[in-house]
This record gives structure tokens, C-alpha cells and sequence, in this order.
């Protein structure tokens, strides 16, 4: 598969820097956990291909998590697939895992209020220290927005919409 055909894949995640000299790289990704779309159906770009992400194992590292590839035997070949991106099927994603909006995973979705009144645009959805926020962008302002799973009444992947309480 070409990245022309990326249309119809999401971005999960990238390759970070080497960890080791027997060709871990650390792995940095949007979901929570870490390792829960690294499957069959994870895709890595290799120059202007997708590739499927063959997996020896995976390690946690005190904070940061590391990946050890098949075909990354050494630092240095390590090296050169530093920023690789990490993609999967988008439908597939949400449907295996809806709740998964972290990040910029849902980037542009329409946030509705408890009234199903448009708020604004997702623009990603990060972590003050255990708290998931969601900064939307309104016509005049941003607004950050606690999105624990209580306060989100749904998420709807195929009209591209939040819906949370505010309160």
C-alpha cells in the first residue's frame, strides 16, 4: 500500500529514538494504553510505502515504551527509521476501539454541548497530569474541556461528532 491510499488510514502513533544497540526504538503513540492497536493491522511508512509492523516485542522503559522490529537488528538501522509513522485502517480502528480519542485521533471533530448545540472543532485531546482534555476551537475562542469518560454522553465516529456535558 502507497500513502496516495492513505485516505482511508488514521495516524496512531511515530518511531522515536533508538533505545540500545540491538535496534529498539522507543514508541511513541495516541492511544491508551500504548500497545493496544500494535496488530496485524498496524501499518509502518517505509520511505513512500506502508509496510505491516512486524513486532518482536515490545518493553516498558520506566516513561517511555520501546518496540523491537523483525527486520531493526542494530542501532543504526534503528536510526534511520526515527519519525516513521505509525497508521491503521480508520473504520477498523474505531470500531475495535471507540473510545479512543486521544491526541489528534479525532482532529476536527465537531464537539457538541448536553443539548446537541455545535460548541466547536476538536483540536486534540491531551493530559494534564491524569485529567484527558479536549481543546475545541469555537468561532472566537479555545476552550479546554475535561472529557473524562462521565462527561462524554457519546462519540460518533461516522458523522464525526463529541458529544459532552458541560458542567
Amino acid at each position: 500500500m502507497t500513502l496516495s491510499n492513505s485516505e482511508e488510514l488514521i495516524a496512531i502513533g511515530c518511531l522515536g529514538s533508538p533505545h540500545g544497540i540491538k535496534g529498539g526504538l522507543r514508541i511513541i503513540t495516541h492511544t491508551i494504553p500504548f500497545d493496544i492497536a500494535l496488530d496485524h493491522h498496524c501499518l509502518l511508512q517505509q520511505d513512500s510505502k506502508l509496510v505491516e509492523l512486524n513486532i518482536e516485542k515490545l518493553e516498558q522503559h520506566h516513561i517511555k515504551n520501546v518496540i523491537y522490529l523483525k527486520e531493526i537488528t542494530s542501532r543504526s538501522t534503528a536510526e534511520e527509521m526515527v519519525g516513521a509513522s505509525l497508521y491503521y485502517p480508520r473504520l477498523l480502528f474505531f470500531q475495535q476501539f471507540p473510545d479512543q480519542i486521544y491526541g489528534p485521533l479525532c482532529q476536527g471533530y465537531t464537539v457538541l454541548d448536553q443539548n446537541e448545540t455545535e460548541i466547536g472543532r476538536l483540536e486534540s485531546v491531551d493530559f494534564i497530569d491524569d485529567l484527558p482534555i479536549a481543546t475545541i476551537n469555537t468561532a472566537t475562542h479555545r476552550l479546554k474541556v475535561c472529557v473524562l469518560a462521565k462527561y462524554v454522553m457519546y462519540i460518533d465516529h461516522t458523522q464525526q461528532q463529541l458529544a459532552v456535558k458541560l458542567t
